[in-house]
């Protein structure tokens, strides 16, 4: 009996290694396969880094270089803005010249015409001498694209003609129309200077009823 025991008891040990040899090379095999998938993993991680890396300082670059390129544009911007500044009010000054240089000119024909009238008696000669002031201001108006508008006859345009005063008239056909124009209006290039100064005419039924029967009593 203790033979067959003995016997059984080695069995089992042996088993037991076995088993035990088994699990460790198991675990060995598991281990390396662990191993050997997880060097590639790493690497992989290790290069998308590296790519984001360089991304964003390729993204940096190209923004320093936007940046850059922003300034040198508000820059130019800025000096092309001055030189049509000092372009647009040398423009300016220039024509203000000419135009006193011109305005100088009428000014001394006016002196002139002040002198004739001290030295001269003789009213041709002096009523010559304003002609020619007048003929020399209308020229330089024209020159400056500016001309004079008498509005008689026309419909009354609140936007171009000022309206001094408001005159009965005996025909619904004048009402609204101006019938005297006191101050010319001036234009330039189309646009309104200053508005003429006129008198408007207004028709009235009532007004024309007691006029007919005034004329009718006075007739009597």
């Amino acid at each position: 009996m203790k033979k067959k025991k003995n016997k059984n008891t080695n069995i089992e040990e042996k088993t037991l290694e076995k088993i035990e040899s088994t699990d460790e090379q198991v675990m060995e095999k598991v281990s390396d396969s662990s191993e050997s998938t997880k060097e590639p993993i790493d690497s992989s991680e290790e290069s998308q880094e590296e790519n984001v890396s360089d991304i964003i300082e390729e993204l940096k670059a190209e923004n320093e270089a936007l940046r850059e390129q922003l300034l040198r544009k508000t820059a130019d911007f800025e000096n092309f803005r001055k030189r049509q500044e000092r372009i647009l009010s040398t423009m300016i000054e220039q024509e203000r010249n000419n135009i006193i240089g011109r305005l100088l000119d009428v000014a001394d024909d006016v002196e002139r015409a002040m002198q004739e009238v001290e030295n001269e008696k003789d009213p041709a000669s002096i009523y010559n001498g304003i002609k020619l002031v007048s003929k020399k201001i209308k020229e330089l108006l024209r020159l400056e694209g500016v001309e004079s508008e008498d509005p008689t006859g026309k419909k009354f345009d609140p936007l171009e003609h000022d309206a001094i005063a408001v005159q009965p008239v005996d025909s619904p056909d004048k009402d609204g129309i101006i019938i005297q124009t006191i101050q010319p209006g001036y234009t330039r290039q189309r646009k309104l200077v200053r508005p003429a100064r006129v008198i408007v005419g207004k028709y009235s039924e009532a007004e024309k009823t007691e006029q007919n029967e005034n004329n009718e009593d006075g007739e009597k």
